[in-house]
């Protein structure tokens, strides 16, 4: 049995593929820097959803005491839960550019972007739908207004971050509450 199994592995056509896999295997190494938001499964071609990217929105980027938590107002079934304020990243979009249009376009206020919330191991947090979710710290910057809610939520309201458990949060988004709270009061 175990010689029938070494000829295989001597036969040209099969070191031919084995050569040419590795091959593949390296080019792929090569690459695997540049991947941008789903890894692998965007370099293989599966088509994944566009990510999107949210604001960890602060009182003070210095010394934080409260978060911005907005209540959804659709789809029905995630009405009235809380989540981070953001949106979609456009073809070609800068995540960082994205966030800042995405928050002037849902809480019509401008921001001072600060570090980015990362979960462990990567850059983006896996959530709904299949898609991830790129997150940095914020605060509102001076001069510009007062953020609320406009069509996409019920209501903005700024909350201690001692408080932040008690709210009804769309599930996938409560790791990354739980890390946002972590980084601010450390």
């Amino acid at each position: 049995m175990m010689g029938a199994f070494n000829a295989q592995l001597a036969s040209p056509s099969l070191r031919r593929r084995l050569r040419s896999l590795r091959r593949r295997l390296r080019s792929l190494r090569s690459v695997l820097p540049q991947a941008r938001y789903t890894g692998v499964a965007q370099l293989i071609g599966v088509p994944m959803p566009r990510p999107v990217v949210a604001a960890a929105i602060v009182d003070s980027l210095s010394a934080p005491t409260m978060l911005l938590a907005c209540s959804r107002a659709y789809p029905e079934e995630l009405r009235g839960q809380f989540e981070l304020p953001g949106g979609k990243v456009e073809e070609g979009e800068d995540p960082e550019a994205a966030l800042e249009r995405e928050i002037v376009e849902e809480l019509g206020t401008h921001l001072i972007i600060g570090e980015r919330v990362c979960p462990e191991g990567g850059q983006w947090w896996p959530i709904l739908g299949g898609r991830v979710m790129g997150v940095w710290l914020a605060e509102v910057a001076p001069g510009s207004r007062a953020p609320s809610a406009g069509v996409d939520h019920l209501e903005a309201r700024w909350v201690p971050l001692a408080d932040l458990g008690d709210l009804p949060w769309i599930v996938a988004d409560l790791p990354i509450v739980e890390a946002v709270v972590a980084r601010c009061v450390r």
